[in-house]
């Protein structure tokens, strides 16, 4: 059986060298730029309201919200 965990674990990324973790970063920045543009545009937030972000990353990031 399963041990019981938190209700939203620490998101852990992969371990990375070099060009590789510099490709990551990047790809990690422009994902919050367009998101926050994306957001931005097409009025999805609104002051009052609650927001919940749950996201996958397969094998590699293993986040359960």
């Amino acid at each position: 059986m399963h041990s019981k965990q938190s209700d939203c674990e620490q998101m852990t990324e992969p371990t990375l060298s070099g060009s590789d973790k510099t490709k990551f970063n990047k790809l990690q920045k422009k994902l919050r730029r367009y998101t926050g543009q994306a957001i931005e545009a097409f009025n999805m937030i609104e002051d009052g309201d609650k927001v919940m972000v749950c996201l996958s990353g397969g094998k590699v990031i293993r986040t359960k919200c």
